[in-house]
């Protein structure tokens, strides 16, 4: 699921990299459902195949950050919704 690419960003550290990758799954995942949104709890199952139920966590609380800092991806803490942002219009 995760290193879906062989290229490797050299100036950024491992997990960095790994969490390049996450996003890049999540936004697919995310493209593909309807509303173009998905809970939170569908992505955990998926960093367990690889580590603890805690690391998983940690992990998936690290891309919502920086996906919500990097306005990748829309977080509702509330709901525990991810959601991709509406497209912007180039006037």
């Amino acid at each position: 699921m995760v290193f879906q690419t062989f290229a490797l960003f050299p100036w950024l550290t491992v997990l960095e990299n790994v969490l390049v990758g996450l996003d890049a799954a999540h936004r697919l995942v995310l493209s593909e459902r309807p509303g173009h949104s998905g809970p939170r709890q569908r992505f955990s199952p998926e960093l367990e195949d690889h580590l603890t139920a805690a690391d998983a966590e940690r992990t998936l609380a690290v891309v919502i950050d920086w996906g919500r800092f990097a306005e990748i991806f829309a977080y509702d803490q509330r709901r525990r919704l991810l959601r991709l942002p509406p497209e912007t219009k180039e006037n």
